[in-house]
């Protein structure tokens, strides 16, 4: 079985600070984000 490491890429950081500005939710699948102050739905 091969693992999927999901990799973190720079506009994943401008999609951060954009929710952060905006009080927006982020649609996603990566984990990482959510380590972030930001409102996510998986």
């Amino acid at each position: 079985m091969i693992h999927c490491r999901k990799k973190f890429y720079p506009l994943d950081r401008i999609l951060i600070a954009q929710s952060q500005m905006e009080q927006l939710l982020i649609l996603t699948i990566n984990r990482q984000i959510s380590r972030y102050a930001v409102e996510t739905i998986w």
